[in-house]
Parts: C-alpha cells; sequence; structure tokens
C-alpha cells in the first residue's frame, strides 16, 4: 500500500485517485485485507471511494466493515444508499468477527439494524470457539443481546467481570441465555446498590425478565417493587411482540389498570395456568373484550373468589355456548343470571333453562320469554311454568296459550297442577 500510494509522510496530492487505484488493481488480492486496513490512518480511510467499491467490487467493501466507523458523513451516506439484493450480500460476506464488532452508532446511521440482527442470529458456537479475548473485547454488548445461548456462553468469565452496570443494563433481554457462572458475575456487581443497576434497565426489559432468572439472582422481591410502579405511559408504546414477552408472573404484580392495555391477540393464547396467575381484585378489572377472550377451562379454573366479585359487564362477555362447556351454568347465582344479555339469553337452549332452580327462573328476561315459539314451551314442564312470576307469563305468545284472555288461566293451571302434584 505504502509503495504505490506513497510514503505516509509524503504531501496527500492525488491521493483519492491513487487509493482508488489501488483497490481496482490490488485490493481484491490482498489477503486479510480487513485486517491490514484496521491499521490504515484515518485520512486514507476516507480517501475511500465507497460509491465506486459499491459498483465495482461490493465483496472489497464488506471486508472494510473494520474501518466502517472511521467514514465520514459522505462515505457512510454513500453506502447507505445500498439495498435489497446488494445490501444483502454486502452483509453476508462481512467476516464475522468484524460484523459483530460494528457498533449500534454505525448500524443506526446505515440503516441497517435489522439486516444485522439477522446475520448476528445465525452466528454459531463453532463460529467463536477460537476468539481470543480481544476479539470479544471488540463486541459491543447490544449486538450480544441479539446472540445465540450457545454463542453467549462462550463470553470469557474474564470479559463479563469487565462489564458495567450500563452494559449489564443493555444485555437483560438476554440474561436468560447465560450460564450460572456468568450471572454470579451480575449478582456481584449488583451486591447491595440494586438501584444503580435498575436504572440502567428499561421498563420492558424488566417486565420480561422471567421468574427463573429473578430468583438465580436473589432479585425477585426487588423487581416486584418496580413492576409495581410500571405506568400507563410507560406502556402506551408496547406493540403484541413486548407484551409477549412479558411472563404473566410478572404482569401479576402490575397495576390493574396497566393489565387493561395487554392485546386481546395475547390474551388469547394463555392458557389456564396462566389465567388463574391473576389476582382476582386485578382481574376483576379486566375490559369485557379481555375476558372475553378466556377459554373455557381457564373459565372453569377460576376461583369462587371470582365469582362472588364478577361485575356484571364481564358476565354479558361470556357466550352461553363458553359457560356451558366451562359447566358453570348451574353454578351460577341468581343475581349473575340476571346479568345476562338479551343476546345472551337468546342463545341459552331451552333444555338448560328447565334446569335452573325456582330464584334463577325469576332472573330470566321475561322479554326473551315473550320471543320462545309454541314448540319450545312445549318443552317446558308444567311445574316449571308454574314457577315463572306473573309478569314473565304475561310474555308469552297468546298463539301458545291459544287465546291472550286465557294467560291467567293458563298460569293458574300450571300453579295448580303443581300443588296437585
Amino acid at each position: 500500500m505504502a509503495d504505490q500510494c506513497g510514503s505516509w509522510k509524503d504531501p496527500f496530492t492525488n491521493l483519492y485517485a491513487r487509493v482508488k487505484s489501488w483497490f481496482h488493481d490490488s485490493a481484491r488480492n490482498v489477503q486479510h485485507l480487513n485486517a491490514k486496513v484496521t491499521e490504515w490512518a484515518t485520512e486514507y480511510v476516507r480517501a475511500v471511494d465507497v460509491s465506486d467499491l459499491m459498483a465495482t467490487e461490493p465483496d472489497v467493501l464488506a471486508k472494510l466493515a473494520s474501518i466502517w466507523e472511521k467514514f465520514d458523513e459522505n462515505q457512510l451516506n454513500q453506502l447507505k444508499s445500498l439495498a435489497g439484493d446488494k445490501l444483502k450480500t454486502v452483509i453476508r460476506q462481512i467476516p464475522v468477527k468484524d460484523l459483530t464488532a460494528l457498533s449500534t452508532a454505525v448500524q443506526s446511521k446505515l440503516g441497517f439494524g435489522p439486516e444485522i440482527i439477522e446475520r448476528l442470529k445465525s452466528i454459531t458456537a463453532a463460529d467463536v470457539t477460537s476468539w481470543a479475548d480481544e476479539q470479544w473485547g471488540r463486541v459491543p454488548v447490544d449486538n450480544l443481546v441479539s446472540m445465540s445461548q450457545g454463542v453467549l456462553q462462550q463470553v470469557p468469565i474474564a470479559q463479563v467481570g469487565k462489564w458495567t452496570e450500563a452494559q449489564w443494563g443493555k444485555l437483560a433481554p438476554a440474561w436468560e441465555k447465560l450460564q450460572d457462572t456468568q450471572l454470579n458475575k451480575l449478582k456481584a456487581l449488583a451486591g447491595s446498590n440494586l438501584d444503580a443497576l435498575f436504572k440502567q434497565i428499561s421498563k420492558a426489559d424488566l417486565a420480561a425478565l422471567s421468574t427463573a432468572v429473578q430468583s438465580k439472582l436473589g432479585f425477585g422481591p426487588e423487581v416486584i417493587e418496580r413492576l409495581k410502579s410500571i405506568t400507563l405511559a410507560d406502556v402506551a408504546s408496547w406493540a403484541d411482540e413486548q407484551w409477549d414477552r412479558v411472563p404473566v408472573d410478572n404482569l401479576a404484580s402490575m397495576g390493574w389498570n396497566v393489565l387493561q392495555k395487554v392485546p386481546l391477540s395475547e390474551l388469547g393464547k394463555w392458557t389456564k395456568e396462566q389465567w388463574v396467575k391473576i389476582p382476582v381484585d386485578k382481574l376483576v378489572r379486566f375490559t369485557g373484550d379481555q375476558i372475553g377472550k378466556i377459554d373455557a377451562a381457564s373459565l372453569a379454573g377460576l376461583s369462587d373468589k371470582y365469582w362472588d366479585k364478577v361485575p356484571v359487564y364481564q358476565i354479558a362477555h361470556f357466550s352461553v355456548e363458553l359457560i356451558q362447556s366451562a359447566g358453570l351454568l348451574q353454578n351460577l347465582n341468581a343475581t349473575q343470571i340476571g346479568y345476562f344479555t338479551e343476546k345472551q339469553w337468546k342463545a341459552m337452549p331451552v333444555e338448560s333453562i328447565v334446569k335452573f332452580s325456582v330464584d334463577k327462573l325469576h332472573a330470566v328476561d321475561y322479554k326473551v320469554l315473550g320471543e320462545w315459539t309454541k314448540e319450545m314451551w312445549d318443552k317446558v314442564p308444567i311445574e316449571t311454568i308454574a314457577a315463572f312470576v306473573y309478569q314473565q307469563i304475561q310474555a308469552v305468545p297468546a298463539e301458545v296459550v291459544g287465546q291472550s284472555h286465557c294467560r291467567l288461566s293458563w298460569y293458574k293451571r300450571a300453579k295448580t297442577a303443581k300443588v296437585s302434584g
């Protein structure tokens, strides 16, 4: 390089042209180009014609990833113009060691973040087996977050021991992937000053910490206290992906107003084991649409305490099919039955209603009874008819009893038959 471009101390006459010419004539054949250019002075790096390399030798551009940090804004903007297959080709050809060392600042300026993350995810334990401490020292923890468990568990303890609270905070989404010996370094660093560590962890990452990791670190009680402080403003921008990261165990510690923000799509995935972890006093604050996502097995698993406190609007959101599948129809009391909407009553089979106790029969919407056909009334035993109150009987269509003036006598006959029986 020095022979063709001139001595490092020579005047920089035609430097740009010389560097460009050197890349065209020699760079492709230079062994370990990425290692050699790392030592270049900034003025030589900034003489690299990025646009020319993009057009003629994109594979060489990939080998220069170790000096992208030294590019000026103009060079970065040229590199940023990569798109489609060209971008994928360049990223695919970046040496693994240089890829993992790319700072988030450069990734952000280039807008390549998502593509880099996907490549980082593909790195294997075999790719890093021979790495020395010096290489691990080049890798920002921001990049480690995207790597696999197998790779993260290769990070030397000596390197882990150098991480600061700020670095551990950035790595929080990946604590789950670390070995116990690595986590012990975090535990020792935090010591009795957990506040310093927790200040470095975003609310989103704090909410996603598994109970297993909390237990290993002995942070459980402290995490719970911080979860309680999460506000509506903190979760306002959370997308479904973030809510999916949050264990139900952690949600159970958050305020009921925060829980009302859990997306319906997420609730639809919950199992019985997850639903029953939500405290009753918070579960009864779920919106009607939220509670409507519960499945039959989970609904059946809710405690009596829930049914003692269940609000009207929640019962109104349970479908009749759901209640029946959960085997709860006979367990609801008359007051709860009385909360049923007209839509729910219309979906209720006559065969189910005739099994009601007297007090539950009195809760049946008389307007709905007025819409029953003669065929439906024919299914009702005489003793059940006798159990209805007169206002309910008054709603029965005339054709069911013959003539409207016969309703009273029909009702009386039912009462008499009940007494005689």
